[in-house]
């Protein structure tokens, strides 16, 4: 037997924020000993809340509830999709 998705693959789906020692972008330390270097994430934050802000302004509190907390259809088994009905038949 052997894994069914690649080696290489399979270590960067399995592996969590904390795995992570160090990063580099375009030839720059961006995150070292775990921990984000050159980035102010005071800013980031700021920023963020900002453009959030700026987004429900925009759409109104109605909008924004409703994009926030969408409706989740109910998901439906292969048997109802493809009977249309609750319940496959006895048998099958």
């Amino acid at each position: 037997m052997y894994p069914t998705t690649p080696t290489p693959a399979h270590v960067v789906l399995q592996a969590q924020r904390s795995d992570v020692h160090t990063v580099l972008v375009d030839g720059h330390v961006a995150k070292y000993r775990h921990r984000l270097r050159g980035i102010d994430l005071r800013a980031v934050r700021h920023h963020v809340e900002n453009t959030v802000e700026h987004l429900r302004t925009q759409l109104g509190e109605s909008e924004w509830h409703k994009g926030m907390n969408p409706e989740v259809p109910r998901a439906k088994t292969i048997e109802q999709s493809r009977f249309g009905i609750e319940q496959p038949p006895v048998g099958l």
